[in-house]
């Protein structure tokens, strides 16, 4: 009830005080003072847009009990947020939920604008808009003092502007909130960026900021990790022998966080597994073909909702989920050069309803279809190269670190079978099943294989799985 009061107090405020308020904005570090009234549609929406999160459901705050901000402390903080950014004429309407939302994760509400502002005093006047790229390295030396990355800090969700700048160590959550939050204060739109969905390596969720400037240019940036270079989220390593054998993440999809009044929202969570969150109306939308080639996938088949699924640590992954489309289940935009299989998951069990395939870079969708050729092969590599690249990030630095690289990625150096070591090798066929091989010597021997199907490898000392792979030609060619 106490919620409710106070939301009819704000708006009523607003509604006795609004072209006060709206014609004397308070003063702000690079901020022009005209401003628009839009009527009371308008502005509810905007009232919305700054009190929603990526974690709340309901289209007016008062309505959702789990709705986090006391309101007590808030009336004149929405006030001013809103008459500073939300109805300045300059703004694109599309870029204003990049800006105005005063949550981002759900955290508790702290008046951050004003403490940007305080740190970044002596960035003022309209070319940070302009050109948001001049300010980038101050803006992430002021990150990099503050913050180091550790993939152990998980509790970026919970944390506000003043609580990450105390916080020592983030993981990319919490680096990109922070970026997130200076950018905004200082008038720069600024999206949070995700994928969940990485296709050739065991990977798990990565964010990163993406940046509008006053033409609605985007530009990619990593919070901590600044560079004149444009940010690629993709490029693992830059191979400084040869660019044709640098390593390059994939992944299936990238979406956006987005808040709009028009939809209801979902949670933002790290263990975002059921693509179901993403597609059913939530807070988010699709990017993927801002980043990479895309294709739309069809499959004709009955039973459940279908998922798309990507391999990663040992298991198929849901990266996507189907939409009707006639007979059709219909995933749209889906990133080429990508391993794929289409099945549903049920209490933690995975029910494939295709064979697995390859969404080629012309968009063409090639099967691994068990032939009738059983052969017996040498198996000489346990993983590939990019999972032995991540494996060796620690190992080595400066020029050593570079000529392992490149020795990984030219197949001179990387996992080897240790001699008298045993492993188990599978092969796919609706489901992962055994193959009879060896003890290892220098290399793998493995009887009675099929042609034309995935395989894949575990090291039962550490029941590790590999990625999976096809043999053609006598070699190992990696997904």
């Amino acid at each position: 009830m106490r919620s409710v009061v106070w939301v009819v107090v704000l708006l009523l405020y607003a509604a006795l005080g609004m072209d006060a308020c709206l014609k004397s904005p308070p003063a702000h570090p690079g901020k022009n003072s005209e401003v628009e009234h839009t009527g009371w549609r308008h502005f509810l929406d905007l009232c919305y847009i700054y009190y929603t999160t990526l974690g709340t459901s309901a289209y007016y705050p008062s309505l959702d009990s789990s709705f986090s901000i006391d309101l007590r402390l808030t009336p004149q903080i929405l006030l001013d947020h809103l008459s500073g950014y939300g109805y300045k004429k300059s703004w694109n309407r599309e870029l204003r939920p990049y800006l105005l939302p005063m949550q981002l994760l759900g955290e508790r509400i702290d008046n951050w604008p004003k403490a940007v502002a305080e740190d970044f005093s002596l960035i003022t006047g309209g070319n940070v808009l302009t050109d948001p790229l001049a300010h980038l390295p101050q803006i992430d030396s002021f990150i990099r003092k503050h913050l180091v990355y550790s993939s152990r800090r998980t509790d970026a969700a919970a944390l506000t502007y003043t609580d990450l700048k105390s916080a020592q160590s983030a993981d990319c959550i919490g680096m990109t909130k922070l970026a997130t939050y200076i950018c905004r204060g200082l008038g720069v739109p600024a999206a949070i960026d995700f994928t969940n969905s990485w296709g050739n390596f065991d990977g798990n969720l990565h964010c990163w900021s993406t940046l509008f400037d006053s033409s609605g240019r985007e530009i990619r940036y990593m919070a901590g990790e600044y560079s004149p270079q444009p940010y690629n989220p993709f490029l693992l390593i830059k191979d400084l022998y040869s660019d044709k054998l640098s390593s390059y993440k994939l992944c299936a999809k990238v979406f956006r966080g987005y808040v709009s009044s028009s939809k209801p929202t979902r949670q933002f969570s790290r263990q975002l597994l059921n693509p179901c969150a993403l597609t059913d109306g939530g807070n988010f939308i699709d990017v993927t073909d801002q980043y990479m080639a895309t294709s739309d996938v069809y499959y004709l088949g009955s039973g459940g909702r279908p998922s798309i699924n990507v391999y990663r640590n040992g298991r198929w992954w849901p990266a996507w989920t189907g939409q009707k489309s006639g007979k059709y289940w219909r995933f749209t935009k889906m990133a080429r050069g990508m391993l794929y299989i289409i099945g549903v998951h049920v209490n933690s069990r995975f029910t494939p309803y295709s064979t697995p395939f390859v969404l080629d870079k012309n968009g063409k969708v090639n099967s691994f279809i068990k032939l009738g050729k059983i052969t017996h092969v040498n198996i000489k590599q346990l993983n590939a190269p990019i999972s032995d690249q991540f494996d060796a990030f620690s190992t080595t630095s400066g020029k050593a670190f570079s000529r392992l690289m490149h020795s990984i990625a030219i197949g001179k150096a990387g996992s080897r079978p240790v001699i008298g070591a045993a492993y188990d090798v599978e092969f796919w066929e609706n489901g992962w099943k055994p193959l009879t091989n060896d003890v290892a010597g220098r290399s793998l021997k493995v009887y009675n294989v099929p042609g034309g199907v995935l395989m894949r490898i575990q090291d039962k000392a550490n029941s590790h799985y590999s990625r999976p792979f096809v043999m053609k030609d006598g070699l190992q060619h990696w997904f």
